[in-house]
């Protein structure tokens, strides 16, 4: 089991027109700050082999903008280690919960090189 904490800033003045609609050359998300903690548990049947379950929790905080957004999501996935250097992942979330986010779900397909 671990967790994590993580944060990203969308820098950027507000982008509204006139008419309450957006400005396709920014974005409605600027000046603002996101922290996401997350809690995985994670199973090893081979050394190679790993399946995991999380919980995350991503919250916009608005430093200005108007807008605000949150979102819960559960998921499932596996890994698996194709070589020393090169790993494949696979994950589904399902987002439970949410506040002007769009609730549905995602399904990911990667492929991390760790050097």
């Amino acid at each position: 089991m671990f967790s994590e904490f993580g944060t990203r800033f969308f820098f950027g003045e507000k982008t509204k027109n006139d008419d309450g609609s957006f400005n396709e050359n920014g974005g409605f998300a600027n000046n603002s700050l996101e922290v996401a903690p997350g809690v995985f548990l994670s199973y090893f049947p081979t050394q190679k082999f790993t399946v995991l379950g999380f919980i995350q929790h991503a919250q916009l905080i608005d430093l200005g903008n108007d807008f605000s957004q949150n979102y819960t999501a559960l998921g499932t996935g596996a890994k698996y280690q194709l070589s020393s250097v090169l790993n494949v992942e696979v994950l589904y979330s399902k987002f439970i919960r949410g506040y002007e986010s769009g609730i549905g779900q995602s399904f990911n397909l990667g492929l991390r090189a760790i050097f």
